[in-house]
């Protein structure tokens, strides 16, 4: 979603925060490939579609949808990381899921953000 936002926004605010997306994100799935692969664990293919939400809209309209897409995934995100953050068996994963809440958390606050 993050590359969309950079081909489509017309907000500073939104263009920040998918540079931000795409970097993050990038990293943190190249860190989580690594550690799939470690424990043999195969990850499902990633969804590159575009929201449905999102299709259609251009400039102030997709900056807003796109914020409202950013902070409710994001709000789930967080709470999935963070459960799995205190409550996985697996030692690895769980350090992973912790290491990276940081980064949740501040991509949850820019959204927020972005949203009044």
């Amino acid at each position: 979603m993050g590359h969309m936002g950079l081909e489509h926004v017309s907000s500073a605010g939104v263009k920040s925060l998918s540079q931000r997306l795409v970097d993050d994100h990038t990293k943190g799935n190249n860190e989580l490939m690594g550690l799939a692969k470690r424990k043999g664990v195969t990850l499902p293919g990633e969804d590159n579609a575009l929201p449905k939400a999102l299709s259609g809209k251009t400039g102030a309209a997709f900056d807003k949808e796109f914020a409202q897409i950013a902070l409710k995934d994001h709000t789930d995100d967080f709470k999935e990381f963070e459960k799995e953050a205190s409550s996985e068996s697996d030692p690895d994963v769980k350090a992973w899921a912790s290491k990276t809440l940081p980064t949740l958390q501040a991509h949850l606050n820019a959204a927020k953000a972005l949203n009044h």
